[in-house]
């Protein structure tokens, strides 16, 4: 007989992803993904990472009415969601990524920016 692990996706989300969901942006984004991915990370299908840079980017002000605040939320899904923190050589190697031009389109000199919500 051969065991084998439960099937799990590791995921990487970004503060837009969670200030979409916690907005409830459902004009814009799938929001109703963004849920069933967190319920499914809860039964432990899937594992979710983030930076610990989301607390300076999840402003409460920018949250939908009735939510509660980031840390509440981030408390209730507690051993879903795998906080990780930004070290200073990952973040220096953001800010030479975000240096870089690229080009989208007809555009030819755009960098990468952060979040402005």
């Amino acid at each position: 007989m051969v065991l084998s692990a439960p099937s799990s996706s590791n995921l990487f989300w970004d503060s837009n992803v969670f200030t979409a969901f916690l907005r409830d942006e459902q004009g814009v984004y799938d929001v109703n993904s963004i849920a069933q991915y967190l319920g499914e990370a809860r039964e432990r299908k899937h594992q979710i990472y983030t930076s610990s840079l989301v607390f300076a980017e999840v402003l409460p002000s920018s949250m939908k009415p009735g939510v509660g605040s980031f840390e509440e939320f981030l408390d209730d899904f507690r051993g879903a969601l795998i906080i990780v923190d930004a070290s200073p050589n990952a973040t220096q190697i953001a800010g030479r990524l975000r240096d870089l031009p690229y080009r989208k389109g007809t555009s030819t000199n755009r960098r990468l920016a952060t979040q402005t919500r």
